[in-house]
């Protein structure tokens, strides 16, 4: 078993159950890139968190994902 998309890991989804129920308002992460492990799991985050106002924050920084500009920094940092 593969542990490449959301569907094989339960922390993962579980994770963007608990931002859906605003139960979580920031996710801590040593590197942002290795949050999400493709794009069709990275946006549906950050979707969910803009939506919820759950920031993501790693050694490089605190990004909010509810506005532009830390949506592109978010983005930025996956590059």
């Amino acid at each position: 078993m593969s542990g490449a998309s959301a569907a094989q890991r339960s922390g993962f989804k579980e994770l963007i159950g608990r931002v859906g129920l605003k139960e979580v308002g920031l996710i801590l992460s040593i590197d942002v890139t290795r949050l999400a492990r493709n794009c069709s799991d990275w946006y549906p985050l950050l979707d969910i968190c803009g939506l919820h106002g759950c920031l993501i924050a790693d050694r490089d920084g605190v990004y909010d994902p509810g506005s532009a500009n830390g949506r592109k920094r978010c983005f930025q940092a996956t590059l």
